[in-house]
């Protein structure tokens, strides 16, 4: 080769890659100005088309599952075969063999861009022009440049949403907590004739327990607790939808049990359609007759110190929410002696297990509340919840925890 022609060529090679440069700048700056995905896909594919001046064009990239993003090609390989062979044959932008370029349907080079050691995109372009085959080495590398530029711009971006919406999330997580906050009341009554105290711990910032006590009139109220299956947001809206029913008028009737359990039970059915249950504690006191009335529809049955006798109230139904009809309802009646007391609970404290995986269990309970039944309602739910801080030991507390104890004078 001449000097001439040498010089010549180095000069046109020189330039090539001048134009590279200033397109990949060019490139790089619209595609860091984009937010829009699409467009920076479109803005890859003109590039392509316009520089190296090939025709068909497809991209794949890898979002739990290979996804095809961009295809300008009348030419459709079968995706199975293309995955195999860039996992197997092919780690550098190349020319395809006859062979792999007949199985995926005409292309003629592939570009393969690899992340830790896997593949997370690729593209396929068909035969350059006439005009640019000559310089096929750097127009490939120019292709793979520009896919790497594009595959780390938009990785980056997915991330940067990701984290928007991260942040979103614990924007409506925090006002699902504010609002849970407002449902579970801060104040239990307590006067000369009975008084009540609460505690909720959820699992994390919202959790599916619920309790209350609701004034009926004068001379009734009726006090309940509940555990809605599952934990966050799911079981908290229906632990929401449970406290508006309840507090929608006078709509708890005891006395009627088959109605009330119809109702309850065909009301959360039409929310969750079997897919989350509920137990539910529900009684109500009159003051004058002292008479408690109560239904438990699959919960722990709370523990009764009613003068001498511990109690378990067990009488009521099956969960509700889980069937669409229950078969068999019953009412408990207890007539309470003067200083009388009733401790309920969720499972999350019985449950709860230590660093021995032992759990604090129902006997723990029935001893512990027995002997603290001469306390007020507030020391007796606030002891036995650090007695259970201080059986879990290092054990993290694995569900929600309630408490709600009450004493009648």
């Amino acid at each position: 080769m001449s000097i001439e022609n040498y010089t010549s060529d180095l000069e046109d090679h020189l330039q090539s890659m001048r134009v590279q440069m200033m397109s990949l700048l060019s490139v790089t700056r619209k595609i860091g100005s984009e937010d829009n995905i699409q467009d920076l896909y479109k803005f890859y594919e003109d590039s392509l088309t316009e520089f190296v001046e090939v025709e068909d064009i497809l991209l794949l990239v890898y979002e739990d599952s290979w996804k095809q993003v961009l295809c300008k090609s009348k030419l459709i390989p079968r995706q199975e075969q293309l995955n195999e062979l860039v996992m197997h044959n092919y780690r550098q932008p190349s020319k395809l063999t006859d062979e792999d370029s007949q199985t995926l349907g005409g292309y003629t080079y592939i570009i393969p861009v690899y992340y830790n050691g896997l593949p997370v995109s690729y593209t396929l372009l068909g035969q350059f022009n006439s005009n640019t085959s000559d310089n096929e080495h750097d127009f490939l590398l120019y292709a793979k440049t520009l896919t790497n530029i594009l595959t780390i711009v938009i990785e980056n971006k997915k991330l940067i949403n990701k984290e928007i919406e991260k942040k979103d999330l614990e924007k409506d997580l925090e006002l699902a907590t504010k609002i849970q906050g407002m449902i579970i009341p801060k104040r239990l009554p307590q006067n000369s004739m009975y008084e009540f105290a609460g505690i909720y711990r959820p699992h994390r910032s919202i959790g599916g327990d619920y309790y209350d006590v609701i004034n009926m009139n004068k001379d009734e109220f009726v006090f309940c607790i509940g555990d809605i299956s599952g934990k966050g947001v799911a079981a908290a809206l229906v632990m929401a939808s449970l406290q508006a029913y309840l507090n929608a008028g006078n709509v708890i009737d005891i006395e009627n049990s088959r109605e009330l359990v119809d109702r309850l039970n065909n009301k959360i059915y039409s929310i969750t359609e079997g897919e989350k249950f509920i137990t539910l504690f529900l009684a109500k006191y009159n003051i004058i007759n002292r008479e408690l009335q109560y239904l438990n529809a699959g919960h722990n049955p709370p523990l009764l110190i009613n003068g001498d006798a511990v109690v378990r109230l067990k009488k009521g139904c099956a969960i509700l929410g889980i069937l669409d009809h229950i078969p068999k309802v019953d009412t408990g009646k207890v007539t309470l002696e003067k200083n009388a007391m009733i401790f309920t609970y969720t499972d999350g404290l019985t449950e709860q297990e230590n660093d021995d995986h032992q759990a604090f269990g129902d006997e723990c309970l029935e001893e512990f509340v027995a002997n603290s039944k001469h306390l007020s309602a507030e020391e007796i739910a606030q002891n036995i919840f650090q007695e259970m801080l201080k059986f879990k030991g290092q054990q993290e507390i694995g569900d929600d925890v309630s408490i709600l104890a009450g004493k009648f004078f």
